[in-house]
């Protein structure tokens, strides 16, 4: 006898794998893991042997996608986000899942990047003080108590006002493009003793 089947096709769209849209939070100049695939599923077919991918790039940093050390098994990628540099505001990228089959479905991520609490981003310069003797110049280290903050230094010298009763000088020590060792001469009139002062 001869038995005669019919297998019917799925019902559309249910073999194939589910992107879901996703949303994510960063404070500016940091950067943030986002687990793309938790609320996504790879259907019946099963994942692909390779990773997830970035299907359309941001456009205020970068996504780049994190394997997890196992870069044929997608099921554990996510992906890394970095706004550029001092950027707060919206981002978004996508990214595509492919199952074992070679379908795929893409999602996209909206990111929020948040405004650094006020002052964290910027340069501290922090009051000095020196003691020289009258007719000495003195070399003042005035950076030891001062930070450039999260953006580093410029690549050009300090700067330095003028003082009421004597000389100042920035010293580059070589290096003009690098601010980080610079330091200030202060040199006093002559016959001057007292207190002075320079920013």
């Amino acid at each position: 006898a001869t038995v005669t089947i019919t297998v019917a096709p799925d019902a559309a769209g249910t073999d194939v794998p589910v992107a879901v849209n996703d949303t994510a939070n960063v404070t500016e100049d940091q950067s943030v893991n986002i687990a793309v695939l938790v609320n996504d599923t790879f259907g019946p077919d099963g994942p692909s042997a390779t990773a997830i991918t970035i299907a359309a790039a941001a456009t205020n940093g970068t996504a780049v996608v994190n394997t997890n050390g196992t870069p044929n098994d997608p099921t554990d990628d996510t992906v890394d986000y970095t706004p550029n540099a001092n950027y707060n505001g919206a981002d978004s990228f996508s990214y595509t899942i492919t199952d074992s089959n070679g379908d795929t479905s893409t999602a996209t991520v909206t990111i929020t990047v948040a405004p650094d609490a006020a002052g964290t981003d910027v340069p501290v310069a922090v009051n000095d003080t020196a003691t020289t003797g009258e007719g000495f110049a003195v070399t003042v280290t005035v950076l030891i108590n001062d930070t450039f903050g999260p953006d580093g230094p410029s690549a050009s010298a300090i700067t330095v006002g003028p003082a009421a009763n004597g000389a100042t000088v920035v010293n580059t020590n070589g290096t003009p493009n690098d601010p980080t060792d610079d330091t200030v001469t202060y040199t006093p009139n002559p016959n001057f003793n007292g207190s002075d002062v320079f920013t």
